[in-house]
């Protein structure tokens, strides 16, 4: 989850646009926080550290899911920041984790199309040869050169065979290597704030109250016992 944290992904969700479900105005990640840097750089600085505070993630060991929170001052904005980060990370995930499957698949491919037109061209030298030259018995020399022909032809065939197969094999091997991301249950727009939390003030100010009233109480009768006894 830490990822979710790094800057190459809060800068990338920094300069998304982000649409306002209820008015429909449109504007950059970077200018609906609160950012008055003047600098593309400083903006993103200041922009990450905002994010860091708004962004929690926590991983669940022994389920390997990947919780995400959110916490922003427009219940729409914490939604889609959320769905956002979700599409981030699968791309990251993809372009990451399968480089290397990519790359084999990709020179592999390569490599096909080169060993494909060599055959074409050994196909197209063997049958001009057998076109022109039907009848090569009698000369050693067209003997000689259908026989070579042949060979160039049958070795670009099976290099052209045995490279669709590798190509076919590192295709497979790509899709099997590209890491799955499940998500379970999709953001939704918060319906209550998250912050302030209005019961834990109450209690707390409350009990406040009911400290300052008792020391009071105690205040009071400590100087009414002074007062009598002088």
């Amino acid at each position: 989850p830490k990822i979710l944290e790094s800057r190459p992904i809060i800068y990338s969700l920094l300069e998304k646009e982000f649409r306002n479900t209820k008015n429909n105005n449109s504007a950059l990640l970077l200018d609906l926080i609160k950012n008055r840097e003047k600098t593309r750089e400083k903006r993103l600085q200041k922009g990450y550290k905002s994010m860091r505070k708004m962004i929690s993630t926590n991983l669940d060991d022994k389920t390997g899911i990947v919780n995400i929170f959110v916490e922003t001052d427009r219940n729409w904005l914490s939604k889609a920041i959320a769905d956002t980060l979700i599409e981030l990370l699968i791309n990251y995930n993809k372009q990451t984790r399968t480089s290397k499957a990519r790359e084999n698949r990709i020179f592999i491919e390569e490599q096909l199309g080169k060993a494909e037109e060599a055959f074409n061209i050994a196909d197209e030298k063997l049958t001009e040869h057998r076109d022109k030259n039907r009848k090569i018995e009698d000369s050693p020399e067209l003997m000689r050169e259908r026989g070579r022909l042949q060979l160039e032809y049958d070795f670009c065939r099976q290099n052209y065979i045995n490279l669709k197969d590798e190509y076919e094999m590192a295709v497979l091997r790509e899709v099997k290597d590209t890491p799955v991301i499940n998500v379970l249950n999709t953001p939704i727009v918060p319906q209550f704030k998250s912050k302030p939390k209005r019961i834990l003030i109450v209690l707390i100010s409350s009990g406040i109250g009911l400290i300052f009233g008792i020391m009071g109480v105690f205040i009071l009768e400590y100087a009414g016992t002074m007062k009598k006894q002088q």
